[in-house]
């Protein structure tokens, strides 16, 4: 099974926090989380135009639809929801897939704290899909 991965992050520099995380399978099924403890502090104008103007952060109730679950809260409860879905999942390994995953894996792991803790169904590299994309133009 593939998974694609995108999160959303207070900036580019070492000490920054996910403000969301957003998990699609291959076969439709989704996760999204908003986080309620990020650092404020480290928010650009950038980042609040282009990203928090963009979450749905006024809900505060999770839910789960047939396809969507939706987390609104912090990073242990995230954390805690995120592992019973992806474990729900039923497919071992399940290989993820993000858009430059530099800061999208690193945040994700540390999630989990680390990656020797991410969860087991997970395969323990992550795929880059905009590396893919550029060896595929080279190659033609």
């Amino acid at each position: 099974m593939y998974l694609f991965l995108d999160t959303e992050f207070t900036g580019l520099h070492q000490h920054t926090s996910l403000i969301s995380i957003a998990m699609v399978c291959d076969n439709g099924l989704e996760f999204y989380a908003e986080f309620t403890d990020y650092n404020e502090q480290d928010i650009n104008p950038w980042i609040e135009e282009n990203v928090l103007r963009k979450l749905i952060h006024g809900n505060t109730e999770s839910f789960i639809t047939e396809k969507t679950t939706y987390v609104y809260g912090n990073k242990s409860e995230i954390r805690a929801a995120l592992t019973d879905w992806l474990h729900s999942l039923e497919h071992t390994p399940i290989i993820v897939w993000a858009d430059v995953l530099t800061y999208d894996w690193i945040l994700f792991c540390e999630l989990f704290g680390g990656a020797m803790h991410i969860p087991q169904c997970l395969f323990y590299t992550p795929m880059d899909i905009s590396t893919l994309l550029y060896l595929n133009k080279k190659l033609k």
